[in-house]
């Protein structure tokens, strides 16, 4: 967890000038823009270890979800055209052994980026019903 606001990147460009003209001295820089000799260092580690004054990329929490399996439920779909999103979801859930991320929502959002169209399949005729 972040302890604190993102310095942006002009003060970390300024920073940055400042430290090599000073060869290194961190207090000067601290003083001349107003933070601390720590968010000074960290600013400089940084930039040396990286040779970018931009944030690194954060990996962020992984998806559970794999290609290889959003593609299972892509054919699974197809051959059960008639299952509701939720339906799907439950029968692949059971299928897979548990499989988690492929809930009602993920399914619908899979599903739509793979060109379904959501429609209720259509009921039989109400006279058809009747005549039995």
């Amino acid at each position: 967890m972040g302890r604190g606001a993102e310095t942006d990147i002009d003060l970390k460009a300024k920073i940055i000038t400042q430290v090599t003209i000073d060869n290194g001295k961190y207090l000067n820089a601290a003083k001349k823009f107003g933070v601390t000799p720590s968010r000074v260092r960290s600013v400089w580690r940084a930039y040396q270890k990286t040779g970018s004054i931009f944030p690194a990329e954060r990996s962020g929490r992984p998806l559970e979800r794999t290609a290889r399996s959003d593609r299972a439920l892509i054919k699974l779909a197809k051959k059960n055209r008639t299952l509701s999103a939720n339906q799907l979801s439950k029968l692949f859930i059971q299928e897979n052994k548990g499989i988690k991320g492929y809930g009602r929502k993920n399914v619908e959002e899979i599903l739509h980026g793979a060109g379904f169209k959501f429609t209720v399949c259509s009921k039989s005729f109400v006279q058809a019903l009747q005549s039995k």
